[in-house]
Protein backbone atom coordinates (compact mmCIF):
# COMPACT_ATOMS: atom_id res chain seq x y z
CA UNK A 1 0.00 0.00 0.00
CA UNK A 2 1.52 3.39 -0.95
CA UNK A 3 2.33 5.83 1.81
CA UNK A 4 1.67 9.56 1.68
CA UNK A 5 5.42 10.09 2.25
CA UNK A 6 6.09 8.15 -0.98
CA UNK A 7 4.21 10.80 -2.94
CA UNK A 8 5.15 13.84 -0.84
CA UNK A 9 8.67 13.39 0.54
CA UNK A 10 9.87 15.80 3.23
CA UNK A 11 11.10 19.13 1.92
CA UNK A 12 14.88 19.64 1.90
CA UNK A 13 14.41 23.33 2.70
CA UNK A 14 14.40 24.38 6.33
CA UNK A 15 11.55 26.81 6.97
CA UNK A 16 11.12 29.26 9.85
CA UNK A 17 7.71 27.76 10.59
CA UNK A 18 9.41 24.45 11.53
CA UNK A 19 11.35 26.07 14.35
CA UNK A 20 9.62 26.22 17.71
CA UNK A 21 12.46 28.14 19.29
CA UNK A 22 16.21 28.46 19.05
CA UNK A 23 18.17 25.59 17.46
CA UNK A 24 21.88 25.08 16.90
CA UNK A 25 22.92 24.15 13.37
CA UNK A 26 26.29 23.43 11.79
CA UNK A 27 26.97 25.13 8.47
CA UNK A 28 27.99 22.46 5.95
CA UNK A 29 28.45 24.50 2.72
CA UNK A 30 29.26 27.94 1.44
CA UNK A 31 26.56 29.98 -0.29
CA UNK A 32 24.93 28.11 -3.17
CA UNK A 33 22.68 29.63 -5.84
CA UNK A 34 19.68 27.55 -6.88
CA UNK A 35 16.69 28.07 -9.13
CA UNK A 36 13.84 29.32 -7.00
CA UNK A 37 10.16 29.98 -7.41
CA UNK A 38 8.94 31.78 -10.54
CA UNK A 39 12.39 32.14 -12.13
CA UNK A 40 14.01 33.77 -9.10
CA UNK A 41 17.40 32.71 -7.79
CA UNK A 42 17.56 31.40 -4.21
CA UNK A 43 20.74 31.60 -2.19
CA UNK A 44 21.01 28.76 0.31
CA UNK A 45 23.40 27.25 2.81
CA UNK A 46 23.38 23.58 3.63
CA UNK A 47 23.10 23.19 7.39
CA UNK A 48 23.02 20.17 9.65
CA UNK A 49 20.11 20.07 12.08
CA UNK A 50 19.51 17.01 14.24
CA UNK A 51 21.80 14.92 12.04
CA UNK A 52 20.03 15.86 8.78
CA UNK A 53 21.40 18.07 6.02
CA UNK A 54 18.86 20.76 5.09
CA UNK A 55 18.92 23.80 2.81
CA UNK A 56 18.39 27.13 4.55
CA UNK A 57 17.40 30.07 2.33
CA UNK A 58 19.65 33.05 2.98
CA UNK A 59 18.30 36.58 2.91
CA UNK A 60 20.57 39.62 3.12
CA UNK A 61 19.48 39.99 6.77
CA UNK A 62 20.40 36.41 7.65
CA UNK A 63 23.70 36.62 5.73
CA UNK A 64 24.60 39.76 7.71
CA UNK A 65 23.60 38.01 10.98
CA UNK A 66 26.02 35.17 10.17
CA UNK A 67 28.73 37.59 9.04
CA UNK A 68 28.51 39.48 12.35
CA UNK A 69 28.64 36.22 14.35
CA UNK A 70 31.51 34.57 12.49
CA UNK A 71 33.36 37.74 11.45
CA UNK A 72 34.25 36.46 7.98
CA UNK A 73 32.82 37.67 4.67
CA UNK A 74 33.92 34.50 2.81
CA UNK A 75 31.07 31.99 3.11
CA UNK A 76 33.40 29.02 2.46
CA UNK A 77 35.06 29.85 5.79
CA UNK A 78 31.71 29.35 7.53
CA UNK A 79 31.79 25.59 6.84
CA UNK A 80 31.73 23.47 10.04
CA UNK A 81 30.91 26.50 12.18
CA UNK A 82 27.93 26.34 14.58
CA UNK A 83 25.31 29.07 14.78
CA UNK A 84 22.03 29.37 16.62
CA UNK A 85 18.94 30.04 14.50
CA UNK A 86 15.47 31.11 15.60
CA UNK A 87 12.15 32.09 13.98
CA UNK A 88 11.29 35.78 13.72
CA UNK A 89 8.13 37.48 12.42
CA UNK A 90 8.39 40.66 10.38
CA UNK A 91 5.72 42.90 8.90
CA UNK A 92 6.31 44.29 5.42
CA UNK A 93 4.48 45.43 2.32
CA UNK A 94 3.91 42.84 -0.40
CA UNK A 95 5.88 43.93 -3.46
CA UNK A 96 3.11 42.88 -5.87
CA UNK A 97 -0.03 44.07 -4.06
CA UNK A 98 1.34 46.69 -1.68
CA UNK A 99 -0.70 45.07 1.11
CA UNK A 100 0.90 44.78 4.52
CA UNK A 101 1.64 41.19 5.54
CA UNK A 102 3.46 39.31 8.28
CA UNK A 103 6.03 36.71 7.26
CA UNK A 104 8.20 34.23 9.14
CA UNK A 105 11.94 34.45 8.66
CA UNK A 106 15.01 32.83 10.18
CA UNK A 107 17.47 34.95 12.14
CA UNK A 108 20.82 33.85 13.58
CA UNK A 109 22.80 34.36 16.75
CA UNK A 110 25.95 32.94 18.28
CA UNK A 111 25.91 29.24 19.13
CA UNK A 112 25.91 28.40 22.83
CA UNK A 113 29.34 28.26 24.50
CA UNK A 114 30.90 24.80 24.32
CA UNK A 115 29.06 23.67 21.18
CA UNK A 116 31.00 20.67 19.85
CA UNK A 117 31.21 20.27 16.08
CA UNK A 118 31.63 16.81 14.63
CA UNK A 119 32.70 15.85 11.15
CA UNK A 120 30.09 16.39 8.44
CA UNK A 121 28.19 13.23 7.53
CA UNK A 122 29.25 11.86 4.18
CA UNK A 123 26.84 12.23 1.29
CA UNK A 124 26.63 9.96 -1.70
CA UNK A 125 27.80 11.66 -4.88
CA UNK A 126 24.99 12.97 -7.03
CA UNK A 127 24.68 11.57 -10.53
CA UNK A 128 27.29 13.22 -12.71
CA UNK A 129 29.42 14.48 -9.81
CA UNK A 130 33.16 14.24 -10.20
CA UNK A 131 33.18 12.60 -13.62
CA UNK A 132 32.92 15.52 -16.03
CA UNK A 133 35.71 16.49 -18.42
CA UNK A 134 38.02 19.27 -17.36
CA UNK A 135 38.18 21.75 -20.26
CA UNK A 136 41.90 22.57 -20.06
Amino acid sequence: MPKVSDFFPPDKKLRASELTGSATVIIRSGLIEKDGYNGATDRVLEVELNGQIREMRISATLANDILSILGDDESLNWIDKPISIYPHKITLNDRDTGQEKTVDMIRAGAAPEGTVVGKAPSRPAARGDMNDDIPF
